[in-house]
């Protein structure tokens, strides 16, 4: 099980080999646009200027304490176990929704989502399959394209939705309409692996994960999260596809509250768009930068009038779990106090620190062991939020 292969620096030797000229062009540096730039146009300047170095490794140490009871946790759910194990992706080809509900036990809707996922048309090959249009942009006073609105993206107010009622989350860019095909395509590609992640990751959470508190509960949650990262040197906006939440019931009335506790969140990527020279899909620096950008502004989003000094060392632990297509990998990142002050600070200090970001290998949901090693990833993580909200 190896990691998707990428070029991107996984050391500090090798961040400063890339970015020769990096101890000027720190986020001070950034030029407005820039700045101002949503989390989906972030770019490999913003991945130079944040100081990021993304390093590989089968578990986040921070998760490795988890992993052994994540495992027994699992076990001793045998028969659920075997039910997210048993249909191979061969099985699932050749089977329909109604035949996949009918043998896939309590992951059935699982199964459903990952056989949405592997039915969907390669985006190169839907594209050219498609006829030519001479679609031109709409040209219409009330037209609304929705650009930078995309996951991740700024922020929609109501007053925007009263004004704009017809707006898109799609930006059609094209005068012809070959690159807005490709966007609406991609765009699909993301919302089904997204609700791929979310039947996986729900159902190993209500059904592995060995949560005994009536009280309370760590679930996952569709609603988009919105994050905003705002500082001297960056003003912008980013938003994810869902996260892990924690919930609590009033011991009194027994109802659930709408207040929940952010944990971590997900993010979804279409079909890889490069591949290496074995045709091994690569992750993008831009993919990188906009997973950086979540990350930081689910810190950024919590400081209040840049007291960055506030925040504790749970405050700067971050997660994200990540899905392209059925490939699903985990992201940690701890937030340093030395870091929090170079993002807000109003000159560079004197020793530039560099943001590590671990990376988990890869967990191909298509694949029967590998649903099992990533459903105990994800108990790991339950396992240490659990033990965060115990210890106050």
């Amino acid at each position: 099980m190896a990691s998707t292969a990428t070029t991107y620096p996984s050391t500090v030797d090798d961040f400063n080999r890339r970015f020769p000229n990096h101890a000027a062009n720190t986020i001070h540096a950034l030029a407005r646009s820039l700045r101002n730039a949503s989390g989906s146009s972030w770019t490999v300047q913003h991945l130079e200027a944040c100081r990021a170095v993304i390093q590989p490794c089968h578990t986040p140490s921070i998760l490795e304490p988890y992993m052994p009871v994540a495992r027994n946790t699992v076990d001793a759910c045998s028969a659920k176990v075997a039910d997210l194990t048993s249909l191979s992706s061969s099985q699932i080809s050749k089977m329909s929704h109604a035949e996949l509900r009918a043998n896939g036990g309590v992951f059935d809707s699982f199964y459903v989502a990952l056989a949405d996922v592997s039915r969907l048309p390669d985006l190169t090959s839907a594209a050219n399959d498609r006829p030519q249009r001479d679609r031109k942009p709409i040209n219409r006073p009330e037209y609304d394209t929705g650009q930078g609105l995309s996951s991740p993206a700024s922020v929609v107010t109501e007053g925007d939705r009263a004004r704009h009622p017809t707006s898109s989350p799609f930006t059609p860019h094209s005068e012809g309409g070959r690159d807005y095909d490709i966007q609406l395509d991609r765009t699909k590609h993301e919302a089904v692996s997204a609700d791929l992640a979310a039947q996986f990751i729900s159902s190993v959470l209500d059904r592995l994960s060995g949560q005994t508190s009536q009280n309370s509960r760590i679930e996952f949650s569709r609603a988009p999260k919105a994050f905003r990262l705002e500082s001297l040197n960056i003003s912008c906006t980013c938003q994810d596809d869902g996260s892990i939440i924690q919930r609590k019931r009033n011991a009194l009335t027994l109802k659930w509250s709408t207040n929940e506790s952010f944990l971590c969140s997900l993010e979804a990527k279409s079909r890889y768009t490069q591949a290496d020279a074995l045709g091994k899909g690569t992750i993008s620096d831009r993919v990188i930068a906009q997973q950086v950008c979540e990350m930081l502004g689910s810190v950024m989003s919590i400081v209040e009038d840049g007291e960055h000094e506030d925040l504790d060392n749970r405050d700067r632990c971050r997660f994200l779990i990540s899905i392209h297509q059925a490939t699903i990998v985990f992201l940690h990142a701890d937030f340093s106090p030395e870091y929090m002050a170079y993002i807000y600070s109003k000159t560079p200090p004197l020793e530039l620190p560099h943001l590590i970001v671990h990376r988990s290998k890869d967990f191909d949901l298509e694949v029967p062991e590998h649903r099992k090693l990533a459903a105990e990833t994800i108990v790991a993580l339950a396992k240490l939020f659990i033990e965060q909200d115990n210890t106050g």
